[in-house]
């Protein structure tokens, strides 16, 4: 399994408090499941793509965590 500090705090921050122009992932809408998993699987903006790196269901549990 992966780690939020080693794979997504690096932007996103501790406990996804993030400062300034990042997006702030605790605001991610829960009914946007489809646009998580694309986001995070192709990457988006800035941030890398981590479907090479992340199972399509480590990336759902990471859904799980952000929305929960």
């Amino acid at each position: 399994m992966f780690s939020d500090v080693q794979t997504c705090s690096h932007c996103h921050c501790f406990k996804m408090k993030t400062p300034g122009a990042i997006f702030d992932l605790r605001t991610f809408p829960d009914e946007k499941k489809v646009l998580f998993m694309n986001s995070v699987s192709n990457g988006k903006g800035q941030m890398p793509a981590w479907g090479e790196k992340l199972s399509k269901e480590e990336i759902s549990d990471l859904y799980d965590y952000v929305v929960h």
